[in-house]
């Protein structure tokens, strides 16, 4: 498994040229009714972008109510993640932190963004920080587990993926990627056991080749590769790995 990089090329998004906007900070009042923070939640109900960021710039520039404004800095951190603006998402991460929020949400949109720039080491270093604060974050705990899979930690990979599974059991990303950690270990039959259960209802291409293999050399079982192997070349019918694996394993 291969951590989740969108990025053709490592770039470190606070080295990205782009004009920074200024983030007041929150200061503590509180309102008892704030119509901005109920048009923002509005907005993101309806998951209207524009509308979001609009009214989450207005709560940030009036930098009145510090619950609000951490509401806003979130949202506005998510937008600009979106459209790939890393300087601008890290600046309102990094503006979230300094508001005094103690929610995982920031280190953790650092690290997708380190994470889908090929910067592995910053963003284990966010997670790490995430999981202080939030030890049961399982979206942080999936994505620690998939770049120490992809650096070859897979002891440590392993406790990060079985502790995500734990918590979220019914996740089929979570049960496949525990599968992969449990492939990676050599613990062939048990993790045959959670591929044929995520395949009864979801059919990875990826979940599919290692089941074909753990049948073909581990779990010994030809006509269960076999159809694996079908089933792969109709998938992919210019694959020759494929087509060579269901010819011999249908001989």
């Amino acid at each position: 498994s291969e951590p989740n990089a969108n990025a053709s090329q490592a770039t470190d998004p606070q080295s990205v040229t782009q004009t920074p906007t200024t983030v007041p900070k929150a200061n503590t009042d509180k309102t008892d009714a704030d119509p901005m923070l109920e048009s923002l939640q509005r907005a993101q109900a309806t998951n209207d972008i524009d509308a979001i960021e609009r009214s989450a710039r207005d709560i940030v520039e009036r930098g009145t109510d510090s619950h609000a404004t951490q509401r806003a800095l979130l949202a506005l951190a998510e937008i600009a993640a979106k459209r790939g603006a890393y300087r601008e998402a890290i600046l309102y991460a990094d503006a979230l932190i300094k508001s005094g929020s103690n929610s995982a949400d920031a280190p953790l949109i650092k690290a997708k963004l380190y994470n889908s720039s090929h910067l592995y080491d910053k963003a284990l270093i966010e997670l790490d920080k995430a999981l202080q604060i939030d030890p049961n974050n399982v979206d942080a705990l999936a994505m620690k587990a998939k770049i120490l899979l992809s650096f070859l930690d897979i002891d440590r990979a392993f406790e990060s993926a079985k502790t995500a599974y734990d918590l979220s059991p019914d996740d089929c990303n979570l049960k496949i990627l525990y599968a992969d950690l449990l492939y990676a270990k050599k613990q062939y039959d048990n993790a045959i056991g959670i591929y044929e259960s995520v395949s009864a209802y979801k059919r990875t291409e990826a979940c599919l080749r290692n089941m074909a293999k753990i049948y073909e050399v581990h779990v010994i079982s030809q006509p269960k590769a076999c159809a694996i192997y079908r089933e792969l070349v109709s998938i992919d019918p210019n694959n020759a790995n494929y087509k060579a694996s269901r010819d011999y394993q249908c001989n």
